[in-house]
């Protein structure tokens, strides 16, 4: 290879291989395990290519290193579980927060290298401004198109939302208006066993939220088991014009149908006195007080130590770490010993600490002691 071109082949190969490793760190990020997946990222993309820049003459290495690193990008996607476009933006999202949308443009390419075997990505959610329609979900085929179109409508003598949903064999599916960066309206699976609200990294890109690297990662519940994921916050979903402000969602990409964009869960489903009428395809919706607990103690890093004085008497210093971007008005904690006491921690501001100290009568027994969230609200 003349010298005049190796630096630009070296520069191209240089961003496949960047690529490849943006693909890695994504499968790492959506398993809830970022730093394994920037770690097996260096160790399977970098460490061959560093090993042929150091053994191979200089003309072959940026050959090697393009050939390496497009090997992965068009391999790897036919054993994971995820589209691969999402998995490369969610790997450029550790580290760079404008740079959605790579993994669509990689991908449009790369079906053709790769042949049939490798999986085409699913069509990502075009932004939206607030007074759009939003885009529909993928067709459904003729067979499992539900008989009844979905159509929303009010019951003002109550206050109750009824809405007319659509089913994917046993689910419900209703829709929902989520308001981001960008306002758009989303099919969901009613899912009252699921602890938050989920959505894909297709749906989370078009509205325009961005899950950063330091972003909790908690375990959710959900129909198919525990899930390990990390949090967001969006400004408010809408159901019926009913709005909701401050909800907590995960992302959850196996939460997800050919119907349904994610999971509407307890964080929301909770707030309201459900009936279902399964005859006529009807779920009212009669709004009740509070519900933000769930949204709130997804965000809140307790800890707590317990001191036994001398004549018995048991204190306990409770601590609240806030890790949303907006404050905690009010976290009620139980403490659970073989009585139950509660402390409060008032006005956590974002990224702040606050504490409280509770005293347990003597006699108590709190060797095994508990912390709960029994109620918190923005």
């Amino acid at each position: 290879m003349p010298s005049l071109l190796l630096a630009p082949a070296l520069l191209i190969a240089a961003h496949l291989a960047i690529l490849a490793g943006a693909l890695i760190a994504g499968a790492g990020a959506e398993a809830g395990r970022p730093l394994a997946g920037v770690t097996a990222a260096a160790a399977v993309v970098f460490v061959p290519v560093l090993a042929g820049f150091l053994r191979a003459p200089r003309v072959l290495v940026p050959v090697v290193m393009a050939g390496w690193s497009l090997l992965l990008l068009v391999l790897l996607p036919a054993i994971l579980p995820q589209a691969p476009a999402a998995l490369v933006n969610q790997g450029f999202g550790l580290a760079c927060g404008e740079c959605q949308g790579v993994g669509e443009r990689v991908y449009a390419v790369l079906p053709d290298l790769g042949g049939a075997s490798l999986p085409a990505a699913p069509p990502a959610l075009p932004p939206s401004p607030a007074a759009a329609r939003p885009a529909a979900p993928p067709p459904l085929t003729d067979s499992a198109r539900p008989e009844v179109e979905p159509s929303v409508t009010a019951s003002p003598a109550h206050g109750d939302i009824v809405i007319q949903y659509e089913t994917q064999g046993n689910s419900i599916i209703v829709p929902v208006t989520f308001e981001g960066g960008r306002t758009i309206e989303l099919p969901m699976l009613f899912d009252t066993g699921a602890t938050l609200t989920t959505l894909d990294q297709a749906a989370l890109d078009a509205l325009g939220l961005r899950i950063t690297a330091d972003a909790p990662i908690i375990t959710t519940q959900t129909a198919a088991g525990p899930k390990r994921s990390p949090i967001a916050l969006i400004s408010a979903i809408s159901i019926d014009g009913h709005r909701i402000s401050n909800v907590t969602l995960s992302r959850c990409a196996a939460c997800s149908t050919e119907q349904a964009r994610g999971l509407l869960g307890m964080n929301v489903s909770g707030r309201f006195l459900i009936t279902i009428d399964t005859s006529s395809q009807q779920l009212t919706l009669r709004p009740r007080s509070g519900g933000e607990t769930k949204d709130v103690e997804a965000w809140l890093e307790l800890a707590s130590s317990a001191v036994v004085w001398p004549d018995g008497r048991i204190e306990i210093t409770l601590s609240g770490k806030n890790r949303a971007p907006i404050p905690v008005g009010r976290a009620v904690l139980s403490v659970h010993c073989d009585a139950v006491t509660e402390g409060i921690l008032d006005s956590i501001p974002p990224g702040q600490t606050t504490e409280t100290t509770i005293s347990m009568p003597a006699g108590t027994d709190c060797t095994n002691y508990r912390v709960k969230v029994s109620e918190a609200s923005w």
